[in-house]
């Protein structure tokens, strides 16, 4: 993680060659994580991780405010989870065949035994959660999308890891019921 305050102070006063500077600085350690994530992925994905890192870079432009390092990984990581929703929505729609394939969560996720969740309806549930408690879902999108560790998040987020810890717990439960709603 990047920490020169310089060269965000120049990123965040519209200075590209900063912002390049800034995106070179998180760019490794981003595309192991894309990596990591992607590997939990169905094996017909054509998507990349380096081509999910650059989409998701792509996405986010160059207009953006950075305010700390963190900020490019919340980003990256939000960036990542809406790619990601949006090509299982893509593959679910009638046009592209229809059926959508079901991901399993994490082995630490508590649902019910023997329940799948799609990732768009899992994608729905967490912009419900973001409009019900954001940091929430930022954990969600750090710890499911991009595989960061406790000590990873919590710094990232600013918080302790027991917060972290805290966050994710409320989230499983509240995603546990907005996934259990009918739609």
């Amino acid at each position: 993680m990047l920490d020169t305050s310089e060269v965000i102070d120049q990123a965040m006063h519209g200075d590209r060659h900063a912002t390049h500077s800034l995106f070179l600085g998180v760019y490794e350690d981003l595309r192991k994580l894309a990596a990591a994530r992607m590997a939990g992925e169905s094996p017909g994905n054509t998507l990349s991780p380096t081509a999910l890192l650059h989409e998701s870079f792509l996405k986010l432009g160059t207009d953006i405010q950075w305010n700390n390092p963190a900020h490019v990984y919340r980003a990256a990581a939000l960036a990542m989870r809406h790619i990601l929703v949006d090509a299982a929505r893509r593959k679910r729609a009638t046009i592209n065949g229809g059926d959508l394939a079901r991901q399993d969560f994490p082995s630490d996720y508590s649902m019910p035994e023997n329940q799948t969740v799609g990732l768009a309806d899992l994608g729905e549930a967490l912009e419900q959660l973001q409009q019900i408690n954001a940091d929430a879902a930022t954990v969600v999108d750090l710890r499911y999308f991009v595989g960061l560790k406790w000590a990873e998040i919590a710094q990232r987020l600013d918080v302790s890891v027991d917060k972290a810890k805290s966050l994710w717990s409320y989230s499983q439960a509240k995603l546990s019921c907005l996934l259990r709603e009918p739609r």
